[in-house]
């Protein structure tokens, strides 16, 4: 027995090894583990001990208790994205250690109609430039995801290949758009057969719709619509709390 296997915990080391075979694929999403009293008799030790190291593994978000079912092996998000600030999709794969990458799928120029108008603030018929992208986390598809843009304000992003970088840094770079902020709407949907194949999911899978309109001061630049798997994404806020005189209720 090594120094370091003297001083580990019992219970964190039998963390480490269930969560080596969860790794490794011994244990996959969806399979329940032993009861405690079958996992205290395989590692030879009391059920405190591992409860202590199941409780570890659900905080990581590793495994989720289910009642009438036990706990089962769970995957944790790919990305957790806090709200309350702008962010992208490049920033916050980069920032969390993963790899992005883009895969287009439509690029094309078409006439504003209907909603598409109404949200950039353009009269129908006006051209804008239509952009369907999925996205890619760690080559795991992660986002399927529309924009559209008025094409007066950056021809050149007709025919330009975004690659893994920002679409912000690239409208400031081609036009000199710089863009300030964006209001962002969340809800859950179903995913139809073809959007959950591009997703990697079982049709009807959960996933979160969020819908963007990003500004640059007072103009409306991007119209963007978002299909997240519900799976493997983790929206996170933090909630402050006020005292009494300032939330004005109890």
């Amino acid at each position: 027995m090594t120094v370091q296997e003297r001083t580990t915990p019992r219970y964190a080391t039998i963390e480490q090894e269930l969560r080596q075979r969860i790794d490794r694929g011994l244990i996959r999403p969806g399979d329940l583990l032993p009861p405690e009293i079958e996992l205290s008799r395989d590692f030879g030790v009391s059920r405190h001990t591992i409860r202590r190291a199941l409780e570890s593994l659900q905080r990581s978000g590793l495994i989720a208790r289910r009642p009438g079912r036990g706990t089962v092996v769970t995957r944790p998000p790919l990305l957790t994205q806090p709200l309350g600030g702008f962010y992208t999709f490049v920033g916050s794969a980069v920032e969390q250690g993963h790899l992005p990458r883009s895969i287009i799928l439509e690029q094309e120029v078409s006439a504003a109609r209907g909603p598409t108008a109404e949200k950039l603030g353009l009269p129908p018929g006006e051209k804008v430039i239509r952009l369907v992208r999925q996205r890619l986390v760690d080559e795991i598809p992660l986002i399927l995801e529309t924009t559209e843009i008025p094409y007066r304000l950056c021809p050149p992003l007709a025919t330009t290949d975004p690659g893994d970088r920002s679409l912000y840094d690239l409208l400031e770079e081609l036009s000199g758009i710089v863009v300030s902020g964006a209001t962002e709407t969340i809800r859950p949907v179903v995913l139809s057969a073809r959007q959950a194949r591009l997703l990697g999911v079982p049709a009807r899978s959960a996933a979160f719709h969020v819908e963007r309109l990003t500004l640059a001061g007072e103009l409306t630049v991007e119209w963007r619509r978002s299909l997240i798997r519900g799976d493997r994404y983790l929206y996170a806020v933090d909630l402050p709390r006020l005292s009494s005189g300032q939330s004005g209720g109890r």
